[in-house]
């Protein structure tokens, strides 16, 4: 669909109520009956591999914090109210808006990261339609609830249409349940494949520096400092242990593509 300036219309009627969005668990998240709440939470318990939601891959440094209670250094301000995601998911978010602007449509959210107490929060409030804490994709920061203008409004079928047009480009895809139009979730570009970006990154290993070492440090969740050093070495073979990856320390296009969220 074209992005050309003005195209979309933003004055359709809405395709949603946004006081009642919704987030049910499924049989495939838990095994507990709608509203309750489950304060023991196994999923702040590291689970040392895969964990995936909604098509996510949570990241293994990620798992090791838990849900709804990962620290700042990972989370990235999306410049909308206080809203903040995963760095992955907030950069590829940024670049989704800068599109939506040039296709007229201002795109916003009314909801991202949620902290494990905010889902609990939610849950008292919404006993019959939000998920249960700790199960909730906002609480790993790879979740959005998209709206559009400030103060957020719902949108309509024109906008829908672009964003299922536009965002699995560049890695968002719609949750689940399908029927949901505002719920997003970042997978890194394409379903099953590789972020295209991860070719375009450097190769490092043990002593390499820079900005990518950065990224690389962000996405493990580990101290920044741009170098290289033994911690940044265990934590990538921790890593590439945790995903089925060959265990050398040296992060490549296929650690990279684990990374981003491929």
């Amino acid at each position: 669909m074209s992005t050309t300036e003005g195209t979309i219309p933003m004055d359709e009627p809405p395709l949603f109520d946004l006081e009642a969005q919704d987030e049910p668990d499924t049989a495939e998240d838990t095994d507990e009956e709608p509203g309750d709440i489950d304060d023991s939470d196994e999923e702040l318990q590291p689970t040392f591999g895969p964990l995936v939601r909604e098509g996510v891959t949570i990241p293994f440094e990620l798992q090791q914090h838990g849900n709804g209670r990962l620290p700042d250094s990972v989370l990235e301000p999306l410049g909308i109210a206080r809203h903040r995601l995963h760095r992955s998911a907030a950069t590829a978010f940024q670049r989704w808006r800068d599109l939506a602007r040039g296709a007229g449509i201002d795109l916003t959210l009314t909801d991202s990261y949620r902290t494990f107490d905010q889902q609990v929060e939610l849950k008292k409030r919404k006993p019959d339609l939000a998920a249960t804490p700790g199960k909730s994709v906002h609480g790993w920061g790879f979740a959005v609830d998209l709206a559009v203008g400030s103060p957020p409004k719902p949108f309509g079928a024109s906008v829908f249409e672009w964003l299922k047009a536009n965002g699995p480009t560049i890695g968002w895809h719609m949750g689940r349940p399908k029927d949901e139009p505002w719920h997003w979730v970042y997978r890194g570009p394409q379903d099953g494949a590789p972020d295209v970006g991860a070719a375009a990154r450097p190769r490092l290993l043990l002593n390499s520096t820079g900005d990518a070492v950065r990224e690389l440090q962000t996405l493990l969740g580990i101290f920044v400092d741009g170098r290289f050093g033994p911690q940044t070495d265990a934590a990538v073979r921790a890593f590439q242990q945790a995903h089925a990856l060959f265990v050398d320390g040296v992060v490549g296009p296929k650690t990279w593509a684990v990374l981003l969220g491929g």
